[in-house]
């Protein structure tokens, strides 16, 4: 859904996103480096403007899942969710100062979801330090992070 006539408003509140836990295997460790937040001024020109809304409440199927925005507790959530109803990607988190946000087709700028992640990938060849940054545009295009960029 476009917002066209209106310039956008950002609404205040926290965003953050689900942690990944740590994955191990033979040959590979990952981990997050602590939970997500708002991405750094460095990172956001490398994000492409986002002018759409998206309802609570709202459903989108994609051959990877069904992109979901929906409340949770005190929190609005966005997450592209498999068959099996586990989590594709990360979930992101928007906790609103306005409580009527939590309201089932209130519209919320899809931008408010921009989340940066630091992770750790260890492999016995490599270690890795990268940032990456989460978005719905990501999440809907492959239930993937939008831009990630080793440190």
């Amino acid at each position: 859904m476009r917002n066209q006539n209106n310039p956008i408003i950002f609404p205040s509140g926290t965003v953050s996103c689900s942690k990944i836990s740590a994955i191990h295997t033979k040959s590979i460790y990952a981990n997050d480096m602590g939970m997500g937040g708002p991405v750094a001024d460095k990172y956001r020109n490398r994000i492409r403007p986002n002018s759409l809304l998206i309802q609570v409440g709202y459903r989108e199927k994609h051959p990877f899942g069904e992109l979901r925005c929906y409340r949770r507790g005190n929190k609005v959530v966005v997450g592209v969710y498999k068959k099996d109803r586990t989590i594709n990607g990360r979930e992101l988190y928007f906790t609103p100062d306005d409580k009527s946000l939590l309201k089932k087709g209130a519209k919320i700028p899809e931008a408010v979801f921009t989340v940066q992640v630091s992770e750790f990938i260890g492999t016995p060849w490599h270690e890795i330090n990268r940032v990456s940054i989460w978005t719905v545009a990501g999440l809907r295009k492959n239930g993937e992070c939008e831009f990630f960029k080793d440190k």
